[in-house]
């Protein structure tokens, strides 16, 4: 997969209109990319033409993501790739990408999802606070500032019952000590 990832992007970022994509844009009409902060440079770059007929044509496509769960940066993931929207990473590498560029910054509506159904109220005032703390003190360069722009959720007041712990085992210990006391700590805390 990641050789026809290859590939496909030397002929997307060279050819106006890939053969392969004409076919596709025919039958599909609106995408959803989910998870999109761990999408590699190479996958959102194979994506970007079938995103751009999509949206010239005044259909609908949805890139949906939080820069704050970036995880698959080992894989090419690349949040800035997310933090940058509408723009296209590195599109000054590319003529082509920037002329796709216009359409996705013509087209683009960024909303913030507030409103926090999901996770219990000691959850999302922890991450609320931890977030803000982490941006204020953390020394992150502007580009991933953006990443925690917008990021307070509110929560359901009744939706209680979360758990927020933080223990730490100091590393003098033996190693096999170290992986027993962390067994013994998660078991007393189930069993509470």
């Amino acid at each position: 997969i990641s050789e026809f990832n290859k590939k496909i992007s030397n002929i997307v970022l060279n050819e106006p209109v890939p053969f392969i994509y004409e076919r596709i844009g025919e039958k599909y009409k609106n995408y959803l990319i989910d998870e999109f902060q761990d999408t590699s440079v190479l996958q959102w770059q194979n994506f970007i033409p079938l995103l751009e007929n999509s949206l010239s044509v005044n259909e609908f496509t949805m890139l949906v993501g939080d820069g704050k769960q970036a995880i698959y940066r080992w894989r090419g993931g690349e949040v800035e790739q997310f933090s940058l929207l509408p723009k296209i990473f590195e599109s000054s590498k590319y003529p082509l990408l920037q002329e796709r560029e216009a359409i996705f910054t013509r087209n683009f509506e960024e909303k913030f999802l507030t409103q926090n159904r999901r996770s219990k109220k000691e959850i999302v005032a922890f991450n609320n606070n931890f977030f803000a703390y982490t941006v204020q003190h953390s020394g992150l360069p502007e580009n991933l500032k953006a990443i925690y722009s917008s990021l307070e959720q509110k929560y359901d007041e009744q939706n209680t019952g979360g758990l927020v712990n933080f223990q730490f085992v100091t590393g003098d210990e033996v190693e096999s000590d170290v992986q027993e006391e962390i067994c013994n700590r998660v078991l007393n805390t189930i069993q509470q």
